[in-house]
């Protein structure tokens, strides 16, 4: 018998549909998701869906009933099952497929990434599900670095079942793309189940600029701008300094292997760490398949152009990013960042890629040459 298999027998568990999946086999409108959510994701509006289909959906499976795309449901179990028995299902179900994965962590340009990379392959990626292909399936809370035990692998590799029964269902093409930042974490099941047939896109874009934008966003202001004047309204500096939750001291010691840096980490401290363990974690767990780093800003345009020469006909003038307006300096001193951290991080991720003989961006002294939001 397989590990898997004896796996499977040892841990009784009741398994977790994903909500995406849910909302895609209830039918809730892809270009819906996408209004509502729009291209950052952090426009969230979802209660002006109406989930009536859902509920619908699922009374009708607790009844026995066979909704429409119950049929999806049932492929999704199949394919958990035959893992679990020791089959190959990508190969005997995704032969001819290639699964691109798009990693990196928060506000370093994968979800441009991933609508482009749909656009250039002639699919409009508002016709498709946006949670089921952006950072939701399998959910987050599975895929936590350092707490992926026996019960969590089993769920997410459910909840990819779900992913894959829905790829099959929906997109009924050979190239299949996800957006997922906490695949970082979970590559060695990604290796073994997908192997060569996967290609890692990793978003490379400089801690700086994703830690200010995750700060911008996270804290509710569209605007470097307004999130400045707000801080200068309250005038004290000490109120500009992130506090540590229970969460975050949580996480101080999931990163205390990493965290050499400083023994006492603030919340700044963290995510730039968070930062550069998102990069290293992809070398810690060198996969088979392919790494292609596509550094944020004009450089993902000479990606497309290599890759999908007809793209350029349909955008003439590349991607359309918006310039960036944040002082980098100024957003150090405003939130108490010790500006050694961000060059060590830097430094430490370019090293470590160096030393695996792959290139990556140096961005220890590139605090003055940000040129993107």
């Amino acid at each position: 018998m397989s590990e898997a298999a004896t796996l499977s027998r040892m841990l009784s568990v009741e398994l977790p549909l994903n909500n995406a999946f849910i909302s895609y086999c209830a039918g809730i409108s892809p270009n819906s998701e996408w209004e509502i959510g729009g291209i950052d994701g952090h426009k969230d509006k979802s209660k002006s869906l109406n989930f009536d289909c859902v509920d619908t959906f699922l009374n009708a499976l607790k009844l026995g009933k066979n909704p429409a795309r119950k049929h999806v449901v049932d492929f999704a179990l199949k394919l958990f099952t035959d893992y679990w028995t020791g089959k190959d299902i990508i190969a005997e179900n995704f032969s001819d497929s290639l699964f691109y994965f798009i990693i990196g962590p928060q506000r370093s340009g994968g979800t441009y990434l991933l609508t482009q990379m749909y656009q250039a392959i002639g699919l409009d990626y508002s016709s498709i599900s946006r949670a089921v292909v952006r950072d939701s399936i399998p959910a987050s809370k599975y895929l936590v670095r350092g707490q992926i035990q026996a019960r969590e692998e089993i769920y997410a590799i459910f909840q990819l079942c779900q992913f894959l029964a829905w790829a099959k269902e929906e997109l009924q093409q050979p190239i299949i793309i996800q957006k997922n930042t906490c695949y970082v974490h979970w590559i060695p099941t990604l290796d073994r189940l997908f192997g060569k047939q996967a290609h890692y896109l990793v978003t490379a874009r400089a801690p700086e600029a994703c830690v200010a934008s995750y700060i911008q966003l996270a804290l509710g202001f569209p605007k470097w701008e307004d999130l400045i004047s707000k801080l200068n309204e309250i005038g004290s500096k000490s109120a500009n300094e992130l506090v540590l939750t229970e969460e975050s001291l949580r996480f101080s010691k999931l990163y205390s292997s990493t965290m050499t840096f400083k023994k006492d980490p603030n919340v700044m401290d963290l995510l730039f760490t968070n930062w550069q363990i998102h990069y290293d974690d992809i070398m810690n767990f060198r996969p088979r398949g392919e790494i292609t780093v596509i550094e944020y800003g004009n450089p993902m345009l000479d990606f497309f152009s290599s890759r999908h020469p007809k793209y350029l006909d349909d955008n003439p003038e590349g991607l359309n990013w918006v310039p960036d307006t944040r002082d980098y300096a100024s957003f150090i001193d405003t939130f108490n960042v010790d500006p050694e951290i961000v060059s060590y991080v830097a430094h430490s991720v370019y090293t470590n890629w160096q030393q695996c003989n792959m290139n990556f961006p140096n961005f220890s002294d590139l605090s003055e040459e940000i040129n993107y939001v």
